[in-house]
C-alpha cells in the first residue's frame, strides 16, 4: 500500500511539473521557495503584533517598563489573555451552568481563563471491584451478597468483575471552555 501512494505522490509531482514546465528538482525548489516565503510572512505579522502591542501598552505604563511586561506577558500561560487584562479589554467568555456529557449531567463550577479549562462536577455511582469464577452467573450478583461470590485474583478461572453499589460520589474534572459550550443543556426530569 505504501509503495501506491509512493506512486501517487510521484505521479503528482510528474504532472505539476508538466503543468508548470518545471523540471524534477524545480519542483522541490518551488516548495522550498513557498515554505521560505510564508515563514517570512509569519514572521512579519508577529513583528507587527509586537510592535502594535508595544505602542498600545505604552500608552498605558511607562515607556521604560514596556520589555519587562512583553517579558511577563510571554511567560504568562495565556499571553492573549494576559494582554487583554494589561490593556483593561479583558471579558471573561459566557459559560453555561450546566451540561450533559455523554447522558450525564454536569455542573459548572468554575473557569480557568489561563488555561481556558472548565472545571465541573457531576454524580457517579460507585462501585466494588471484585474476581469472580468464569461459570458465575452474573445476574445473581448483588451489592448485599457479592462477598459471597469473590475469589482470589489468581485462581485459575478467575475474572474481573465491577458490583454496582447503591451509593454515589461527587467527581470534579475539567475540559476545555470549548467543549463545555458545544455540550447540549441537560433536560431536569
Amino acid at each position: 500500500m505504501q509503495l501506491v501512494k509512493m506512486d501517487l505522490c510521484y505521479l503528482n509531482q510528474l504532472v505539476i511539473n508538466k503543468i508548470l514546465g518545471l523540471g524534477p528538482l524545480s519542483f522541490y525548489f518551488l516548495l522550498s521557495f513557498i515554505s521560505h516565503q510564508l515563514t517570512q510572512l509569519l514572521i512579519l505579522k508577529l513583528k507587527t503584533m509586537q510592535t502594535i502591542l508595544t505602542v498600545a501598552l505604552g500608552t498605558i505604563f511607562p515607556k521604560e517598563n514596556i520589555d519587562s511586561i512583553m517579558e511577563v506577558i510571554g511567560a504568562t500561560p495565556n499571553p492573549d489573555v494576559a494582554t487583554q487584562i494589561l490593556l483593561g479589554i479583558y471579558q471573561a467568555p459566557g459559560m453555561q451552568t450546566q451540561a450533559d456529557i455523554g447522558g450525564v449531567k454536569c455542573h459548572f463550577i468554575r473557569y480557568d481563563k489561563w488555561t481556558d479549562a472548565v472545571t465541573y462536577w457531576y454524580m457517579q455511582q460507585e462501585t466494588k471491584h471484585i474476581y469472580i469464577s468464569k461459570d458465575t452467573d452474573k445476574t445473581q450478583i448483588t451489592e448485599e451478597n457479592y462477598e459471597t461470590f469473590k475469589v482470589s485474583y489468581d485462581s485459575e478461572n478467575s475474572v474481573s468483575y465491577s458490583v454496582k453499589l447503591s451509593t454515589q460520589r461527587k467527581v470534579e474534572t475539567t475540559c476545555g471552555s470549548e467543549y463545555w459550550n458545544s455540550k447540549p443543556l441537560f433536560e431536569d426530569q
